[in-house]
């Protein structure tokens, strides 16, 4: 008899300094039926959520966090607001390898999403044909192996190593994706024949900032997400559009919001084993079959996002006063 292949162990970490998003527990859930992933959270929230098993909690203090990964380096790191934490991402294998001796793969992933059936779509990939799976720093994965433990400080700049610079200065460098002026390690992995990088994404639904609809980055179509558990207790992930005339259906790995605001309204909610996500909204019991429900739902026009008009006009008077 055949021996059944034996499925990669995964843990995904996140460091969350503040107030956790008002829809958490939702993101708890969605990991909650994703049972064979387990996930590590360092938050100083100690707001009373239903936690699932495979979602450990340690409670800890920014000075505490910062102390901590200021011990797994021997120089002074720059570490003064929770925005920093990104560009320590593709280090996390190495400051909390402690945490994850027992796993086939490490990773880290964002809040500000809602997953669907993670394990259908990675079963799709031979991960252990890969170094790294995904190129995005909302959720990316990473052999858990010495080579991958320590690939963040192998990249030279100028002559020394990136991480120094980047570690030792308070600006975002954005270094766990392309990075600022494509000194990002994205790249580095990418075009070094070192490395294995699985990039392909078109399973994941990452939203625009730019419009008020649910509009893909990659996908100009405006979309209403659907989240259910069917009768096998699995969970589903599924965008709708409309296209010739009809509402049309993909189902996804994940949908990240992109730091949107989205209300939830728990009072409304029987239980949290369906619910739809609109624009900027989050609704349960609610389901889309025809197009008029979809319409329903979603503004009729083009209408931008208030936070992507306020950061354009910040990055234009940020560029009129460094020209000054």
């Amino acid at each position: 008899m055949q021996k059944q292949k034996e499925i990669p162990k995964i843990c995904l970490i996140n460091v969350y300094i503040g107030k956790l998003p008002n829809y958490f527990q939702l993101w708890l859930d969605s990991c909650r039926y994703n049972p064979s992933i387990d996930f590590l959270l360092f938050t100083d929230d100690k707001t009373k959520y239903d936690y699932p098993e495979n979602v450990k909690v340690k409670y800890i203090s920014f000075q505490e966090i910062k102390t901590y990964i200021q011990n797994k380096f021997d120089f002074a790191i720059s570490l003064d607001a929770p925005y920093k934490f990104c560009d320590y991402k593709p280090a996390y294998g190495y400051i909390f390898s402690d945490y994850l001796k027992q796993y086939d793969f490490w990773g880290h992933c964002d809040i500000d999403l809602i997953f669907g059936n993670i394990r259908k779509f990675l079963n799709e990939i031979d991960l252990n044909n890969y170094d790294k799976i995904f190129k995005c720093g909302h959720f990316t994965l990473y052999k858990n192996n010495e080579k991958m433990i320590n690939s963040f400080k192998e990249m030279i700049v100028d002559g020394k190593p990136m991480y120094l610079n980047v570690y030792s200065t308070k600006d975002s460098f954005f270094f766990d994706e392309w990075g600022k002026n494509h000194d990002g390690l994205l790249n580095y992995w990418i075009n070094n024949d070192k490395y294995r990088v699985y990039t392909d994404d078109s399973c994941i639904a990452d939203v625009s900032t730019k419009y008020n609809n649910l509009v893909l980055t990659k996908f100009k179509k405006r979309h209403i997400f659907q989240w259910n558990i069917d009768r096998k207790n699995n969970c589903h992930l599924a965008g709708l559009y409309l296209q010739n005339g009809g509402v049309h259906k993909k189902e996804y790995m994940y949908v990240h919001f992109q730091k949107r605001s989205m209300s939830c309204d728990y009072r409304y909610a029987n239980d949290c084993s369906e619910f739809i996500m609109i624009p900027n909204s989050i609704l349960f019991n609610k389901k889309i079959g025809k197009k008029a429900d979809f319409k329903k739902y979603i503004y009729p026009i083009t209408i931008y996002n208030k936070k992507y008009i306020k950061s354009k006009i910040e990055k234009i008077i940020e560029r009129k006063i460094k020209r000054k």
